[in-house]
């Protein structure tokens, strides 16, 4: 302020002097850079809180993105977990799905052996034979044997090609040079009672005869 006044002063003494002197007037200049005006520095302020708003909303992006990673990575885990139980679980399966089938292919040898005659000199071979041919949910329920390797095998099976199936697979074993089947039908169909006599529901019985390689030592019968 004290400054502005003697400047002031000292250019109003300028005018006066050089009016006496009969010179022209010169207009005071003021060469300073002028205060900057209120509405630029408003201006500045709200860009300032623009960048600063601007600023936060970054970190907040930023924190978001890390915290949706980590509850990603923490997802990934458990479900790597989750399959690597899953994959376990399966082999613990094939192993008891593996015993399960061992343990009904030797009930189906030990049903075949009861039904077999004593006296025949390869009953195991037979009975494996017979119970290896056995398709899914067909029984042997007896097998007789008689003169010259001839065997008579009764049992019951789901369909009527189910006992073709376990024919066809007789022969292609080897042990029987000869097989066919004897009688094939639903109880109910043979003796004309059941509602759906041309083949409906029920299991089928048979009989199928055959004729080993080699003929049996001893005659036997259940």
């Amino acid at each position: 302020m004290k400054n502005a006044a003697l400047e002031s002063r000292a250019t109003g003494l300028r005018s006066y002097r050089a009016v006496r002197r009969g010179l022209p007037t010169v207009p005071a200049m003021n060469l300073l850079r002028p205060a900057l005006p209120a509405r630029r520095a408003r201006v500045a302020a709200f860009l300032v809180v623009i960048l600063v708003l601007v600023a936060l909303i970054d970190v907040g992006l930023v924190l978001g993105w890390l915290g949706i990673s980590l509850q990603n990575s923490r997802i990934q885990g458990q479900i790597d977990g989750l399959r690597s139980d899953e994959a376990r679980w399966q082999a613990e399966a094939a192993r008891y799905a593996g015993i399960t089938q061992d343990r009904a292919r030797l009930l189906r040898q030990l049903e075949v052996l009861n039904a077999l005659p004593t006296g025949y000199s390869n009953v195991r071979a037979l009975a494996e034979h017979l119970a290896a041919a056995l398709p899914d949910g067909a029984v042997v329920q007896t097998a007789n044997l008689g003169e010259d390797g001839f065997v008579l095998i009764t049992g019951t099976a789901q369909t009527f090609d189910g006992v073709e199936r376990y024919v066809r697979a007789l022969e292609a074993g080897g042990m029987f040079r000869y097989v066919r089947v004897a009688t094939a039908g639903r109880p109910e169909a043979l003796a004309g009672n059941s509602p759906d006599a041309a083949g409906g529901g029920g299991l089928v019985t048979f009989q199928v005869e055959g004729w080993l390689e080699e003929a049996a030592g001893d005659d036997g019968g259940v």
